[in-house]
């Protein structure tokens, strides 16, 4: 239960879960140089409606399965609860796609402006049972703690998805559907390729009552999870019906880059914050570890997205062609709501520690049924910019009431001053960036230096990272 600790195993994650999202976000130029403006609006929202689909067909039995890993782990039975997993994932991506090519049919029609969404809708479907799969097989090495097994895969799906990609597009000339049979056949393989290595090692075996302790334990979490995914879509969708998919295509490469901080921290450190929690009895070292989680989760966060604006002040123009130009804007408009949302995961851990994983799911459902409704008039009034508040207001509220309500179970003794230092200088170094990149190049790229390096040394003026709790001889005992 060290920061220490922590911090290696984020960073092992991260790698990992870069090759596993790197695919994504690499191939963005790709797809902007060689799709018209249109279409690559018409993939940013299949691509997303992917994401939330594989949340329902995964019923949220990937959590399930790594709080219950550490039992069934020690009594030689990790393959029955892996193989009930997929059992129930199968399931659920059968039903999802039912439900896609038949109810919300109409739906896909106009936010795709297609006349026969049919064929998109069942690839889109196949890609996120495949990607689902996926991400439980890794879960697997990631119960293990085998991080470089975990690496090592994440890699070669980034490798594979790239070349399917490459060939798709270019030799073969198969344009949107050629993306998404690539994401179909990547993960899809590589889930076989793995889920067959698993079988010879450990065996796989499927059980009703594992699985439906799997469902009493996972299926709330649907909701708290595709939270997220709801009102990204439901901005997406929006924009596409009042606004045209040009605006798609510039909000969703800002909201791309943006996501590179999640990408790069957000959930890789979840990844190593989950089992370095889940697995302690409460106590005050647990507890005290968590808030200094939180406060230096967001330093880091504040540099990291120092590091996005600042690449991509020109990069763009690499990236994409002139017409997504405003993208760059949509960056620095969307960091204050990816950052919320690594305080959303803590807050939720606070929850989950004591089974109150409905409560959760009721917090992160309200705030997401009313931010659906507010991405309905504000994107309909201001288009992308609509988008941002909503994004922003919905990511806030519900990383703050996670963490508060949280708090009134699991009593977490929160630094107030170093946390506000924590959100106050990253938050005006940004602001600082902002009306900088206006200016010349010859000013923008050693100021912001500048600004990064007088922040560092405030951190360390005001003790900021200053961890006198964890020097203390007993409690590093009793964490160790």
């Amino acid at each position: 239960m060290r920061l220490r600790a922590l911090a290696k195993d984020t960073f092992v994650y991260a790698v990992g879960n870069t090759g596993l999202r790197a695919g994504a976000f690499l191939l963005i130029p790709l797809y902007t140089h060689t799709l018209a403006m249109r279409d690559y609006g018409l993939l940013a929202t299949l691509l997303l409606t992917m994401q939330i689909l594989g949340i329902f067909m995964g019923l949220g039995v990937r959590t399930a399965f790594m709080r219950f890993s550490g039992e069934f782990a020690q009594r030689g039975q990790l393959g029955r609860l892996l193989g009930s997993a997929y059992a129930l994932v199968l399931t659920g991506g059968a039903a999802v796609t039912v439900v896609a090519l038949s109810l919300l049919k109409p739906l896909f029609a106009a936010v795709l402006h297609v006349a026969e969404p049919g064929p998109f809708v069942l690839l889109t479907c196949a890609g996120a049972l495949a990607q689902t799969l996926w991400m439980l097989t890794v879960s697997y090495f990631r119960a293990k703690n085998r991080g470089g097994v975990f690496v090592a895969l994440n890699g070669a799906v980034f490798l594979l998805l790239a070349l399917c990609t490459a060939v798709f597009l270019l030799v073969l000339h198969a344009g949107l559907k050629g993306v998404l049979t690539a994401y179909m056949v990547s993960y899809g393989f590589m889930w076989l390729v793995a889920s067959a290595a698993i079988a010879k090692a450990a065996g796989l075996a499927v059980n009703r009552g594992v699985m439906r302790r799997l469902v009493r334990f996972g299926f709330p979490l649907v909701f708290s999870m595709s939270g997220d995914l709801a009102i990204d879509s439901s901005a997406l969708y929006a924009m596409s019906i009042f606004s045209g998919l040009d605006e798609v295509a510039v909000y969703s490469l800002g909201f791309k880059i943006a996501q590179i901080a999640v990408i790069t921290l957000i959930l890789p450190f979840q990844l190593a914050y989950e089992p370095a929690v889940y697995g302690v009895v409460d106590s005050l070292v647990l507890r005290r570890f968590i808030a200094e989680a939180l406060v230096h989760l967001l330093l880091v966060f504040g540099v990291i997205a120092m590091g996005i604006v600042f690449a991509f002040r020109d990069l763009m123009r690499v990236v994409a062609p002139p017409d997504y130009g405003a993208a760059y804007g949509v960056v620095f408009l969307l960091l204050p709501g990816v950052a919320s949302i690594g305080v959303q995961y803590i807050g939720e851990s606070l929850l989950y520690l004591p089974g109150k994983t409905k409560l959760s799911a009721g917090i992160t459902s309200g705030v997401t049924l009313v931010s659906i409704g507010l991405n309905i008039g504000l994107v309909r009034l201001w288009g992308m910019h609509g988008a941002v508040l909503v994004y922003n207001l919905a990511h806030v509220a519900i990383g703050l009431l996670l963490l508060a309500v949280g708090m009134r179970h699991i009593p977490v003794e929160l630094d107030w001053r170093r946390l506000g230092w924590a959100v106050a200088l990253p938050s005006g170094d940004l602001a600082l960036l902002w009306a900088l990149s206006r200016g010349p190049a010859s000013v923008f790229y050693p100021a912001a230096i500048a600004v990064l390096m007088s922040t560092l040394w405030c951190v360390r003026q005001l003790g900021v990272v200053d961890l006198p709790f964890w020097r203390k001889k007993e409690l590093a005992k009793n964490a160790a």
